[in-house]
């Protein structure tokens, strides 16, 4: 039998442009992060002129996080390699 664990599970890197320009932002969306057990950790970049967010998850794709942050009413999009 052949069971995954989450240390089994492959931790995506996903990395995204935001509007997010302070730390009142940041700590408005983060009960909607912190609320998702699937991102492990997570971070934003403020002084970066793309406010980057950078996140690790777990099977998430970047659709999922790009909802979670403009539903809270900021830009959020993938920041490709």
């Amino acid at each position: 039998m052949n069971m995954k664990t989450t240390l089994d599970t492959p931790t995506d890197i996903l990395i995204f442009e935001t509007s997010l320009r302070c730390k009142q932002d940041v700590l408005r969306v983060s009960p909607m992060i912190a609320a998702n057990t699937r991102i492990k950790k997570w971070n934003v970049d403020c002084e970066d002129v793309s406010k980057v967010l950078r996140v690790e998850a777990h099977d998430m794709s970047p659709h999922e996080i790009i909802e979670i942050i403009t539903k809270a009413g900021y830009h959020c999009a993938e920041l490709q390699d």
